[in-house]
């Protein structure tokens, strides 16, 4: 196999001199010293010390070019599956069993409206995507002429070659998984079957209150990433019962989900074991994976200066989902990290400022139930008349046999997910930020060249989806909570699908003024958990006053001045914290009072006093090191179990059910509050919940005796698993599972790759740090298992295949260069493209 070539030092020191840098570099606090610019007219690519390309050219298309081309050379594999993932062409190279993936991927994008924004785009953007995919397409070129060395490995196992790229190739990887991953998410189909559920079980009236309880819009005591500008009012949110029937009685229609032909690994038996009598807890509905971020600003940063740390989750992969980058010239000087695939970098810093984000979970879809034309299924009703639904064809090609046609079908409003013609209805979802995609990524890009709040701000501000964006510079910080909303009908209910006759139309979009945003918090620090962005802010997830975020909060809020070790220390002290237990033990220890000291459950409830809340395994001998950790959950599992089971039909039970503990590697890649747990935590505050009560879960009995019942019953089951001598109640641990299999299930490399080791690590996929301060700018970062996935034919792999995985475990870091005196003065090679 080839890499790109070492350089002498006599060679480092001529380019160091072409680029007018010293040879030597300190390691950190170098300020920004201008724009980065090529040693000469062309594409030059200096890779450091941890294999990151920094790409010099001083045109765009070149730039891009150099970027493209770098990628390919670590993540061909990785990169051909994902542009595969997300234009629905897996079954051309994978077989038959993709098809269903194809269709459903198909069906929900519409190719067509990306290529019509892709074709309007002016000439110096476009440069940046064609750029980025001719640099894609001369690494393939090369690698196809010597395909015995440089083939990857995965290639020759699967039986294909990578095929060309185009530019609309580059984009539709962030138009599938940023606005389709990230933005296209809606509850209503669901929510309108918990409460068609919930009336038929309890009646109208108890049924709807039911349902305000378990699916409420908002809590006033959730905590918020922008503070509360006043103390948060003691009452609970109050919306009307009265839901409009037009709303609740529409069809129930099932959507099938999203295919996914490969599974996760099964649980050994002890974890089995534990699931079985924690079953109330394990109502997790698919992955749940997204991000924290924390910000100190000059007020409470030790300097003066500003800090960001950021763990984007997006599940742990192999390769990383994660790329590092540096690209300099033609307008650009950053460097990070970002998802694989983007030309966009959506973590790092440009020597002004530093940015990063999370998920914001935002309600940017609506589903409009299509009254159909009993007649003919194709038309639907609108405006008084009847319409016949657009249609478009796609040809899914099949490795091994004929290719399949599939017809999409969509409305006014947008693709349809769902049809009943016997019941006379069509789902179809309407989605606020169709039409933005490329304006969203290419807004992304340019904020990357923002050198103040205002300019980036303004970037913000073309972002369609639904994502928290950060900002920092040598002493400010500032949030936003970014995307397109819409202005519904006044009486729209937005928990539930409306009808698309016409009369409950969108009334526009908000202006950006509207989104929630600050500069400079009094409290002099920002944190998100992908919790709720500002007080009175509705959106798509139930937010709560028991919520993950309050882990960052306690930590930045009780320190008066922070280090960049400081802050980042509290990665290490939230990735194995158990974020159920701060809400529950003194109900539990209140629960025992009246039982004798010596009694097994005051005993259990002393356990749990004495553990330090941790999910850890110190001695790596593959399980907890403290038993309150088995006592919590199985203890959580039967109070979820007694306080909920017998009021929630089957259907909407095991939505509700979830406590949020991992069963096995696969289950999630970042725990949060269930909501099982939520609704326990509610139920036990009573009168001082923030939802109100309106359905008495205990029915009358003291609610301390319904948990010294179910932690009685809990102690059963571990005794039946472990014994009776509770210091033995150590069950095993969940290991990180780094995934051979993207996450929609596609392999991206071998299945022989996957990594499965140590103790599963509630963090980002990748976590970086970047602190502006007076001295000049410090960053580090960590995206295991490391910046390559190449993996030769004869399956030999490069020094930096998995060289963070230790850095991973260990919460350490390696340093981010940026100015080209660090990148000369720890460069590992050096490369002209042309």
């Amino acid at each position: 196999m080839t890499h790109p070539r070492k350089v002498s030092r006599r060679t480092a020191l001529m380019a160091a001199a072409a680029l007018g840098a010293a040879p030597h570099a300190p390691a950190f606090g170098q300020t920004r010293a201008g724009q980065e610019r090529s040693p000469a007219p062309g594409i030059t690519v200096i890779r450091d010390d941890w294999g990151t390309p920094h790409v010099y050219a001083d045109t765009r298309r070149e730039l891009f070019f150099g970027y493209g081309y770098s990628i390919a050379e670590d993540r061909l594999f990785q990169l051909d599956m994902a542009r595969r993932s997300f234009t629905g062409r897996v079954a051309e190279v994978l077989g038959p069993d993709w098809i269903e993936h194809d269709r459903s991927v198909r069906s929900s994008a519409d190719q067509g409206s990306i290529r019509s924004q892709y074709d309007a785009l002016p000439h110096q953007e476009r440069d940046i995507f064609e750029g980025y995919a001719d640099g894609v397409n001369a690494h393939i070129d090369e690698v196809l002429a010597d395909r015995e060395s440089r083939l990857p490995k995965q290639y020759h196992d699967s039986g294909f070659d990578p095929s060309g790229w185009s530019g609309m190739d580059v984009v539709m990887i962030f138009v599938g998984t940023m606005a389709h991953r990230y933005s296209d998410g809606t509850q209503q189909l669901d929510n309108l079957a918990t409460l068609r559920d919930l009336v038929a079980r309890h009646g109208e009236r108890t049924g709807k209150a039911l349902f305000e309880q378990i699916v409420w819009r908002d809590d006033p005591k959730a905590p918020t990433t922008i503070p509360p500008s006043q103390p948060e009012e003691a009452g609970p949110a109050h919306f009307p019962l009265g839901i409009d029937p037009r709303q609740s009685e529409l069809p129930v229609v099932a959507v099938a989900p999203n295919p996914r032909s490969a599974t996760g690994p099964s649980m050994n038996p002890a974890e089995a074991m534990l699931a079985g009598f924690a079953a109330a807890g394990t109502g997790q509905q698919g992955p749940a994976r997204f991000s924290n971020a924390w910000l100190i600003g000059g007020a409470k940063s030790a300097s003066g200066g500003s800090i960001l740390v950021n763990g984007p989750q997006f599940g742990f992969f192999q390769p990383a989902y994660t790329y590092s980058i540096g690209l300099h010239g033609a307008g650009f000087d950053l460097v990070g990290n970002t998802p694989f695939g983007y030309p966009a970098v959506l973590f790092g810093h440009n020597g002004d400022i530093a940015w990063g984000s999370t998920a914001g979970l935002g309600a940017t879809v609506d589903l409009y139930a299509e009254r159909l034309n009993p007649d003919d299924s194709r038309e639907y009703s609108f405006d008084g008349a009847y319409r016949r639904m657009a249609e478009r064809t796609e040809i899914i090609a099949v490795r091994g046999q004929e290719p399949v046609e599939i017809t999409v079908r969509s409305t006014v409003h947008g693709p349809v997910i769902a049809s009943d013609p016997d019941a006379g209805v069509a789902y179809s979802k309407k989605r606020s930020w169709a039409g933005y995609e490329l304006d969203s990524l290419l807004g992304w890009i340019d904020s990357t060249r923002a050198r103040s709040w205002p300019a980036w701000l303004a970037q913000a501000a073309r972002n369609a989806t639904t994502i928290n964006w950060y900002y920092a510079d040598r002493g400010n910080i500032g949030y936003v909570h970014t995307g397109k909303y819409p202005r519904r009908h006044p009486a729209a209910d937005p928990r539930l699908p409306v009808p698309g006759t016409g009369e409950w139309e969108w009334r526009g979009l908000h202006p950006f003024s509207w989104n929630p945003k600050v500069f400079n918090p009094a409290q002099g620090y920002l944190a998100n958990w992908n919790n709720k962005p500002a007080p009175g802010y509705e959106g798509s997830e139930l937010w709560s006053s028991a919520d993950r975020v309050r882990e960052i909060d306690d930590l930045l809020r009780d320190r008066a001045e922070l280090t960049p070790q400081q802050a980042w220390d509290i990665i290490r002290e939230t990735s194995t914290v158990d974020v159920n237990a701060r809400y529950f033990r003194h109900h539990l220890r209140d629960s025992v009072a009246p039982m004798p000291e010596g009694s097994r459950e005051a005993r259990a409830v002393r356990l749990l006093e004495e553990w330090n809340g941790s999910h850890v395994d110190s001695d790596g001998d593959g399980r907890h090191d403290h038993p309150g950790a088995a006592i919590m959950r199985a203890w959580l599992g039967r109070m979820i179990e007694r306080t909920l089971a017998g009021d929630l039909p089957p259907a909407t039970y095991q939505r509700f059910s979830d406590s949020g503990y991992l069963d096995s590697p696969a289950d999630v890649a970042s725990v949060n509050v269930g909501s099982g747990t939520r609704l326990v935590h509610n139920a036990l505050l009573g009168p001082e919940s923030g939802i109100a009560q309106h359905f008495d879960f205990f029915h009358g009995r003291d609610p301390l005796t319904v948990v010294r019942e179910a932690l009685s019953a809990a102690l059963d089951d571990l005794e039946a698993a472990f014994g009776p001598d509770m210091a033995a109640w150590l069950p095993p641990v969940v290991p990180t599972l780094f995934d051979s299999r993207n996450f929609v299930g596609v392999p991206q490399s071998g299945a022989d790759e996957a990594i499965e080791r140590g103790t599963f690590l509630n963090r980002g996929s990748e976590n970086n740090m970047i602190a502006l301060e007076p001295a000049g700018v410090t960053a580090v970062e960590v995206a295991a298992p490391g910046q390559s996935g190449f993996v030769a034919p004869d399956g030999s792999t490069t020094r930096h295949y998995r060289d963070q995985l230790p850095l991973f475990f260990d919460f350490s870091h390696k340093p981010v260069r940026f100015t080209h005196h660090e990148v000369l003065g720890h460069h590992e090679s050096i490369r002209r493209l042309r």
